[in-house]
């Protein structure tokens, strides 16, 4: 069974391309495609409400686990100590919970914890695997993503991503995009009222929908976006092979790299103060690489932690 490194896709259509490449299902997990050669899925950092602390996912410990980062001291705390792999964390916009993927043979599942690592529970079950969670900013949903087991799709495919809603314990799952394309990436708008995403056809795209998934409008080109904590910009991985981060505005105008290198650019996110841009930089474009921010006056690069 051979496996393949992507680096010139976004992060999130990475796992989709990497069961296609490799001619199996999903049973092996994210994990066992890093393992074997693929790119590590889901390191995805996320800034707590305060913006001292970072939560991100790294593939040191042999599995996939998250780790909090305190940006005061630069030391990380292992938060999650499973067997199992652990990836795509988010805190919620009151800093209280941490919204996760866990496997659990092979297929990820939604799961939620106290900032502190306990009061751990399972959202989702099932055979379909599950990753990209985000907590609405009241806290009482979590839209997300579902490589869907449909009939219009060829099994195993990358173009089998669909989004989902649901309630905060798990409750009223309600798929949100039904087409043959992967959409992915998803988050909520500031004001709770749509949701962000990218998807994949020819070229990757930026799209927006209103929270009952209808209303759905293409913004520009581009993948993994991020709304500014006032809902007026959005920040996003641009270029070719992904070695831009970009801004632009909600309504898609005013488009303009703000970074620029050699490297593989992913996951970008603004911190809550809105000054910086939070995004990882992956010298062997495998998922894992650099925590940098972006100053956004000055354009200075900081190099916060590395997630390997």
């Amino acid at each position: 069974m051979a496996f393949f490194k992507i680096s010139t896709l976004s992060w999130s259509v990475r796992l989709s391309w990497l069961v296609v490449l490799s001619g199996c299902n999903q049973e092996g997990g994210r994990w066992e495609h890093y393992s074997s050669g693929g790119s590590f899925v889901g390191a995805r950092p996320s800034a707590s409400p305060d913006g001292v602390s970072i939560v991100y996912s790294s593939p040191k410990s042999g599995h996939g686990d998250l780790y909090i980062l305190n940006k005061k001291t630069s030391r990380s705390i292992r938060m999650t100590s499973e067997p199992a792999y652990e990836g795509d964390p988010q805190y919620s916009k009151d800093g209280k919970k941490i919204v996760f993927v866990r496997e659990q043979n092979g297929i990820g599942h939604i799961w939620i914890m106290d900032v502190d690592g306990t009061n751990q529970r399972q959202l989702t079950n099932g055979l379909e695997y599950d990753e990209s969670p985000a907590l609405s900013p009241d806290g009482s949903k979590v839209v997300f993503s579902r490589s869907v087991n449909d009939p219009k799709f060829r099994p195993g495919t990358g173009v089998a991503s669909e989004i989902f809603v649901m309630s905060v314990d798990g409750s009223g799952q309600r798929r949100l995009t039904d087409n043959e394309r992967s959409d992915g990436g998803a988050s909520f708008s500031p004001n709770g009222k749509g949701i962000i995403y990218s998807y994949s056809s020819e070229s990757e795209y930026i799209a927006y929908m209103g929270i009952q998934g209808s209303d759905i409008r293409r913004i520009g080109a581009g993948s993994s976006p991020a709304f500014s904590p006032d809902g007026q910009r959005i920040v996003y991985v641009s270029g070719e092979y992904g070695r831009e981060i970009s801004i632009m505005k909600f309504d898609g105008s005013g488009r303009k790299a703000i970074h620029r290198s050699s490297l593989y650019h992913a996951y970008p996110s603004f911190t809550p103060d809105g000054s910086h841009v939070l995004f990882i930089e992956e010298p062997e474009g495998r998922g894992t690489g650099i925590i940098n921010t972006l100053d956004l006056e000055t354009s200075k690069v900081e190099q916060l932690s590395k997630t390997d």
